[in-house]
């Protein structure tokens, strides 16, 4: 991976004659310690576990419930037409609500 910190290019700028400058003048150095090899390998180790729960989570919100989807959409939750016949179904005199099934229409021919 590369590191995104800085642009590409040149960290200092031409010199006055055109040429890529060799040396220059420290205003402020700011050195940073991690506390050696174990608290690195303690901190990747974190940083994995957390990585892993993210992408268990993203896996988990992928999938989805698909009856309580084909509830919603049944329900009228979810705008949709899919559905749309059974409503324009009761009332028929042809259509009549099968109690067994709950759910279910039995046409009368």
């Amino acid at each position: 991976t590369r590191d995104l910190t800085f642009d590409i290019g040149q960290l200092l700028p031409k010199s006055e004659s055109g040429n890529a400058q060799k040396h220059f003048d420290i205003d402020t150095l700011e050195v940073w310690g991690v506390g050696g090899d174990g608290i690195v390998r303690q901190a990747l180790g974190a940083r994995s576990q957390q990585r892993d729960i993210v992408a268990a989570n993203i896996r988990k919100a992928r999938k989805v419930d698909k009856a309580a989807f084909l509830d919603d959409f049944q329900s009228g939750l979810i705008e949709s037409k899919a559905f749309s016949h059974r409503d324009q179904a009761r009332g028929r005199g042809d259509v009549a609500l099968e109690e067994r099934h709950k759910k279910g229409y039995e046409y009368e021919k």
